[in-house]
């Protein structure tokens, strides 16, 4: 199975708490693992962003974050880079 990462970030809303947080944290660990996606999302308080990478087959991937982009915890979704990997990071 190729591989696949796309990394991008967004701007929370501006209510979010830290149980809204950790919250998306658990729920996407737990459902990132049935569908084999790794990555990391961190949240930047000072500029109120989310910063994710996904890593995975392609289709999963960016079937993801178009869902990703529907959720109403955060806006303005922008990719800022996509590329086919060997490896995990």
């Amino acid at each position: 199975m190729p591989l696949h990462n796309l990394f991008y970030c967004s701007l929370a809303r501006e209510d979010i708490s830290k149980d809204d947080i950790l919250n998306i944290l658990k729920c996407s660990r737990k459902n990132n693992e049935k569908i084999e996606v790794t990555g990391i999302l961190l949240y930047w308080k000072k500029t109120n962003q989310f910063l994710q990478l996904l890593e995975g087959e392609e289709s999963v991937i960016l079937n993801l974050y178009y869902k990703t982009c529907k959720d109403t915890r955060h806006s303005l979704s922008k990719i800022i880079y996509q590329e086919h990997i060997v490896e995990r990071v």
